[in-house]
């Protein structure tokens, strides 16, 4: 699916689409370049969640944890790390394939090799003052 937005208040055509997705999907990796608005995604896909918590970038934290009533979100950002083992050493697998809760990973070329699980992966291009978001579902390594 492609949804093109103009401005913030359009990003809930977005999440209200991711939302509808986590009930197949526990994996959601986010690519774009610097800027193009990975981190304000979350934030409003975790206000439509009904998260209650200042939702703020992981890129030093490396991990942030949200929850509301129903729902536990790992917000991880993988953009510091430069081998798989930092990856490794931080448990990104436990997290990953330790729980129920969501996963959505800022920057994930580093571990794509780590999800066998189905996945959702969203690209979001910059051009102008539009932002267009390619949601595309994967079934992990069983694809052909």
């Amino acid at each position: 699916m492609i949804i093109a937005v103009q401005d913030i208040s359009s990003l809930s055509k977005v999440t209200t689409h991711l939302i509808s997705l986590m009930d197949e999907y526990k994996i959601f990796l986010l690519k774009g370049d610097l800027g193009a608005g990975k981190t304000t995604l979350v934030k409003e896909w975790m206000k439509l969640l009904g998260v209650d918590e200042d939702v703020s970038s992981p890129t030093f934290s490396i991990i942030n944890e949200y929850r509301n009533a129903t729902h536990s979100v790992y917000h991880m950002d993988m953009y510091r790390l430069r081998e798989i083992d930092e990856a490794l050493n931080i448990g990104i697998e436990e997290y990953i394939y330790g729980s129920e809760s969501y996963n959505i990973i800022e920057w994930p070329g580093l571990i794509m090799d780590l999800i066998d699980d189905p996945y959702v992966m969203i690209n979001i291009n910059v051009e102008d003052d539009q932002r267009t978001f390619t949601i595309t579902a994967h079934q992990g390594t069983m694809e052909a």
